[in-house]
């Protein structure tokens, strides 16, 4: 990350950053993420959204490690949401299925999953 981008990033009094694990992110992106997150840790709010439970973070980010370091960062002095349910920007969209989900045709987990 350039260096004058991260230092905006890290000055804003809030950074919210959406759908966490929606796209696959590689090793570089990964430690990215971890300066970022380092970058913020307590000087700063930071909201981040996932569907992805934190447990399924080490495979997603590639590292167990840095995935420690950086739930570390995030969960310390934090206030975790977990909202479970049918996703919102589906509802009255999709018929739902015999289980009671919405059939995605695609879609991503956020119908099936709630986000820790």
């Amino acid at each position: 990350m350039a260096r004058g981008r991260l230092r905006r990033y890290a000055r804003a009094a809030l950074v919210v950053v959406d759908e966490v694990g929606y796209l696959p992110v590689t090793r570089e992106e990964c430690h990215l993420f971890y300066q970022f997150v380092a970058a913020r840790y307590e000087r700063a709010s930071t909201v981040i959204t996932s569907n992805k439970a934190f447990s399924d973070w080490a495979e997603l980010f590639h590292d167990p490690v840095l995935v420690s370091a950086v739930l570390d960062r995030l969960l310390h002095h934090s206030t975790v949401i977990n909202i479970k349910g049918h996703s919102y920007r589906l509802r009255g969209k999709l018929p739902p299925l015999a289980d009671g989900i919405p059939s995605r045709d695609g879609i991503g987990q956020e119908a099936a999953h709630g986000t820790p």
